[in-house]
């Protein structure tokens, strides 16, 4: 086969419309295929009719968005990479694939999508305080496409199945938004979605979201929205606490007993002990998928962390630093929990850094390597790199937003 008929046939494949699975299914899929800190009303759907072709029914918008696909057809979820983590400092970043790249600024935080990592630059490696926002894609082979979207201060969303960047911007007025998903792969807007709410908290310049499967949440002073951004429809998601950045991953959230349902949150000593009981909920339902308690001290209890696939929850240590910004965990280990059966695994991480790959294994890096661990079963395998530049180590499957 050609190279060119190869290209034909996968580009004439992305327009077929198939009904697209659940998020947690391809997660699932991709897991058994490959062996397996957070800061503290209603829009109208756009319209549609069912048109039958070939036998299979599609979905074709009464009113497309002008830079939309030809046929109108939003993107299914597919299967990911299990290799598409990313490590950076500075402005190189070192692939899953074994691969090097470097991008203009300093990289800020990272994001999973379906068509490559998606890295958020700017002036400095911190996102509080510098509102410069520039995006780069880096497919698995290491080569570099320069977004050129500048979001400002914005907390977008993705998610690893979708090739989607989600965010939001200001309508006619402060209590109007319009939810966006541009596409990575072309850098156009796939479809938008009106929303109602008042936004005043966050320091954002709209609304923060998380992207996962075919819902958007939206926090806003009010409530969290579920936004399915495939029909339009926009509802308050249950048990989902209000004034609250969204974390939601493979269709879960965790739910933090730190904060009220007024919107506040408990004062206490730095050396007052605490058991903090969490939930994890499935963000559609909003019914409880499992829970598990936390004990120890302000200071020294652990900060949970939802993996990407939403199937464990990595209890973050607490790290102590200096004058000159060099810090070390008061624990060189840390655990892993499965939110469903609530077994645990302990790992250990030294003075390196951790994060997730986006099918959910726990990485683990220093300066010579990047350790990638299965959560249930315990197996690693290491990928050589050399990080020796300045400025924190950036490692995907963290927020990173401030």
């Amino acid at each position: 086969m050609t190279e060119r008929l190869s290209t034909l046939l996968h580009e004439g494949a992305e327009q077929i419309a198939v009904p697209p699975p659940s998020a947690a299914e391809i997660l699932s899929r991709g897991r058994s295929l490959h062996g397996r800190r957070r800061i503290t009303s209603i829009g109208a759907g756009v319209a549609a009719a069912l048109v039958l072709v070939g036998g299979t029914a599609l979905l074709v918008p009464d009113r497309a968005p002008e830079d939309r696909d030809s046929l109108g057809i939003l993107a299914p979820a597919v299967p990911i990479d299990p290799d598409g983590w990313a490590v950076a400092q500075g402005s190189t970043i070192h692939l899953g694939s074994g691969t090097t790249s470097t991008v203009t600024g300093k990289v800020k935080a990272m994001y999973y999508t379906s068509a490559g990592v998606m890295v958020r630059t700017g002036r400095t490696a911190y996102t509080e305080g510098d509102r410069t926002s520039n995006y780069f894609v880096l497919a698995g082979d290491g080569t570099v496409r320069d977004f050129a979207l500048d979001l400002g201060d914005l907390k977008p969303g993705t998610d690893p199945t979708l090739p989607y960047l989600a965010y939001s911007v200001k309508g006619d007025d402060s209590k109007h938004w319009e939810l966006l998903l541009r596409d990575v792969r072309t850098g156009k807007v796939a479809t938008r979605v009106p929303y109602e709410g008042a936004f005043t908290w966050g320091g954002w310049n709209a609304p923060p979201v998380a992207l996962s499967g075919d819902y958007a949440y939206v926090g806003i002073d009010d409530a969290t929205l579920a936004i399915n951004w495939r029909t339009g429809a926009v509802k308050t998601a249950k048990g989902l606490l209000p004034s609250r950045m969204p974390t939601v991953a493979g269709g879960r959230e965790l739910v933090d007993p730190r904060n009220d349902e007024q919107g506040g949150v408990r004062e206490l000593e730095s050396d007052d002990a605490v058991t903090e009981s969490y939930t994890v909920l499935d963000a559609v339902t909003g019914e409880r998928v499992g829970g598990f308690d936390i004990t120890g001290t302000v200071l020294s209890t652990p900060w949970p962390q939802l993996a990407p696939d939403g199937q464990h929850v990595l209890l973050t240590p607490m790290a102590m630093c200096n004058e000159d910004n060099e810090c070390h965990y008061e624990d060189p280990s840390t655990t892993v929990l499965d939110v469903e059966t609530g077994a645990s695994r302990r790992f250990t991480i030294g003075d390196g850094t951790f994060g997730w790959s986006p099918d959910g294994r726990l990485l683990l890096v220093t300066g010579t390597e990047v350790t990638s661990c299965d959560a249930d079963t315990g197996e690693c395998r290491t990928t050589p790199v050399k990080i020796d530049g300045t400025g924190p180590i950036r490692v995907s499957g963290n927020d990173n937003e401030s």
